[in-house]
């Protein structure tokens, strides 16, 4: 314990203001003594009288700004040319300092010393002590505690002029907690500090009145953002609730349909019924769900939003909850932001209900028990159907209240047909496999879908599987006025084809017939997509894309103008339109990118974009023609590269077709890009003269084998398109025709 002498010298090296040992130590006019630093703070906070002088102001006037008080006898004290820095240094008092208190060696905190290695002859911290203790380096110095370790806690009435703030400890280390790193936002110990914030050292400062007036400016910043969002919020919440509102409404109406076909056909449907809602209700209620939370997380975020903005800002004057505040105000932004990307897809499932039609066939001969039968359902269809061979189609009869009918006897005449021949009948046979269960065994002749019909229980379609084996254009092509860029298959069973001439002209798919041209004044139409309603054409020099309206050809939309900023284009190329929730992806040729677009409200806005020039992960060079293929996945022809990147909607890498990653492809500059009913993707290969047929793995399936300008040959093809036949569709540019196959 120290004596009293000891505490005596401690007092007098002690600074009033700071309550430390005194640094650079300048004396005043009347000759109190102070930190050089502690002088600087009382002159920058602009120190005034005592409340006492201040009743007095006729005999003891505030002193200008060149003079400052003495904190101990407040006397004004006028400060020389310079500041304080040219005030008197008290050398006597900064000697005894010198002489009989030591600062740690090894940090940078300016830690007063309580130890010192008698090995390596260093004064240390208690906190570097502890680690000196521990290093292997150091393992076996010898530390010999220091007599003077701290300055004493202030016991006269000079604490109370100027007193430390109070600060909370810190429960790792039992230090207390006097810096605040703005980089991480804690409060933090001097120990903290050396350890976990070691990296944070330009982001720590020393919590004073200076600091929380800062952070609370900072958080009333950040209030006014999120005021702003929360508006923002509001019509979020109102979108979310408007399209949960109308799938409840199409839901239940849907429902109440089906509750008064039940009350019709109880005795037939009651089992029925139950699935039915079922069904409905898990369709509607997958579309809802997701909207639903979503919907309740906006709500939450946006009432606390509210919460702390409506609240007052001047009782937080502990760092500590002014911290915590802002942290909760910045979460919240965050939260915000992510909300509002939350893409609301419009669309609503759509159930057709119909009820049950009764069978009504004299030629069904089960004797007695008829009337017993409902319908037929295909137990077993074949997964694929190919020409010319032979294919089999098991049903199962069904009884009127949904159970198997589990005997035979019944005289079946179904109706075979292919979709583009309905009046010819193909030959089948019939095979009683008892237990209610029959057999149609039949041969397709051609490629196109199959009708099967049990009139009037049962109508099934079979895609059929065409074998493109060897890929040969067919004799007939259809003859233009100009070279073809681009073709696309209408539901209409027309073709629309993008010419050299500057317009877009309708030919039937069928006999090659011009139905007019409807679209033009464009400067390069190039490649096209089309949706239930619209056709989307890319105009590659007039660097934008246009919609027309399919029932009317009236120009619905026009976007974009020449540049590489969002919603910019440098010769825009291929165009697809996502399956789920229609926005547009465009291939920005010269950009090497792939700009995502939004229909809102008859315009486009635009989203984001990806990719840029090389031949790595989503890397092009000149992309051309895309698609979504039927997983959803986007399939980008990446021109000079000679290959296929397949990515995610938002353009994350899946795999690449035709090629080694990094590596030149085994495609010549691939351009137009389609997919058959199978998933099997026609690609025209610009550079080579070839339309090359791809499975769904990318794997090569065949390929056109003539080049010139005979019949059955292509020059430089560009789109192509297929129609539910699997029929393609080759825009051959060199040779101003389109190819059928």
């Amino acid at each position: 314990m120290a004596n009293s002498s000891t505490v005596v010298l401690q007092e007098e090296l002690t600074c009033c203001i700071c309550h430390d040992y005194f640094n650079k130590p300048k004396s005043l006019p009347c000759m109190h003594t102070f930190c050089a630093e502690c002088l600087e703070k009382a002159i920058s906070l602009a120190i005034k009288p005592h409340p006492e002088d201040e009743q007095q102001t006729a005999c003891n006037p505030a002193p200008p700004s060149s003079q400052v008080l003495c904190p101990t006898c407040r006397e004004p004290a006028q400060l020389p040319d310079g500041g304080v820095s040219k005030l008197k240094t008290n050398y006597a008092i900064a000697n005894l300092v010198e002489a009989i208190v030591r600062y740690c060696q090894t940090c940078t905190e300016g830690e007063i010393a309580c130890n010192h290695c008698t090995d390596c002859k260093a004064y240390l911290c208690e906190f570097c002590s502890k680690y000196h203790t521990r290093s292997v380096e150091y393992k076996g110095h010898t530390l010999i505690p220091q007599p003077i370790t701290a300055p004493p806690t202030p016991t006269s009435s000079l604490a109370s002029i100027n007193p430390q703030p109070s600060f909370e400890m810190c429960e790792e280390h039992s230090d207390p907690l006097r810096m605040y790193c703005s980089k991480c936002m804690e409060i933090i110990c001097t120990i903290c500090q050396s350890i976990s914030h070691a990296n944070c050292s330009g982001c720590i400062k020393y919590i004073n009145k200076e600091l929380i007036s800062s952070e609370k400016e900072s958080l009333k910043t950040d209030l006014e953002s999120l005021t702003s969002n929360s508006g923002d919020m509001g019509q979020h919440c109102e979108g979310l609730a408007k399209i949960i509102k109308e799938i409840e409404e199409k839901k239940n109406g849907i429902l109440k349909r089906v509750q008064r076909a039940s009350a019709t056909f109880t005795e037939r449907v009651e089992k029925s019924t139950s699935d039915l809602v079922t069904t409905v209700t898990s369709i509607y209620d997958e579309k809802s769900s997701p909207l639903k939370d979503e919907l309740k997380r906006s709500q939450t975020i946006r009432e606390r939003a509210e919460e702390i903005i409506k609240a007052d800002l001047e009782p937080l004057q502990s760092i500590k909850k002014l911290i915590e505040t802002k942290k909760e105000a910045q979460k919240l932004l965050g939260d915000c932001s992510k909300a509002l990307e939350y893409k609301i897809d419009p669309a609503i499932p759509h159930v057709e209900f119909q009820s049950s039609k009764l069978l009504n066939d004299p030629d069904l001969n089960v004797g007695h028990l008829k009337e017993d039968i409902e319908s037929y359902v295909a137990i077993q269809p074949p997964s694929t159907v190919h020409q010319n061979e032979r294919q089999s189609l098991i049903l199962q009869a069904m009884g009127k209240n949904g159970s198997n009918i589990t005997y035979g006897g019944a005289a079946i005449h179904p109706q075979i047909t292919h979709a583009h021949e309905p009046s010819t009948l193909l030959p089948y046979e019939v095979v009683d496999k008892t237990c209610g269960k029959y057999e149609i065994k039949f041969m397709p002749t051609c490629h196109t879908p199959l009708s099967v019909n049990l009139a009037p229980v049962y109508d099934i379609i079979l895609p059929v599987t065409r074998d493109y084996t060897p890929l040969v254009p067919l004799p007939s092509s259809f003859e233009l006025t100009s070279a073809p860029y681009g073709v696309t298959y209408l539901p209409n069973n027309q073709l629309a084809v993008t010419l050299q001439e500057k317009k877009v002209v309708l030919l039937d798919a069928s006999t090659g017939e011009k139905k007019g041209e409807v679209y033009s004044n464009f400067v390069r139409p190039y490649l096209m997509a089309v949706d239930r309603e619209s056709l989307w054409i890319t105009d590659r020099e007039a660097h934008n894309i246009h919609c027309y309206s399919l029932s009317n050809h009236q120009k619905i939309v026009h976007f974009g103008t020449r540049g590489n900023q969002l919603g910019q284009f440098l010769h825009p190329r291929g165009i697809a339109i996502h399956p789920l929730n229609g926005n547009l992806y465009i291939s920005d040729m010269k950009n090497n990118r792939i700009q995502v677009l939004k229909q809102e409200n008859g315009s486009l806005v635009p989203l984001t974009s990806f990719g840029r020039e090389g031949r790595g992960e989503c890397e092009f060079d000149q992309p051309a023609g895309l698609i979504f293929n039927h997983e959803n996945k986007l399939v980008v022809c990446d021109d000079r590269n000679g290959r296929l990147q397949v990515l995610t909607d938002e353009g994350q890498y899946v795999t690449s077709y035709g090629v080694t990653l990094g590596q030149k492809g085994v495609l010549c500059s691939p351009i137009g890009i389609s997919q058959d009913p199978h998933g099997r993707y026609a690609v025209g290969e610009f550079g080579s003269h070839l339309v090359t047929v791809l499975d769904t793995e990318g794997k090569v399936l065949s390929c056109t084998r003539s080049l010139g300008r005979d019949v059955g040959s292509l020059l430089h093809p560009r789109g192509v398109a297929i129609d539910m036949s699997s029929n393609i569709y080759v825009a051959d540019y060199g040779n101003r025709r389109i190819v059928k196959m």
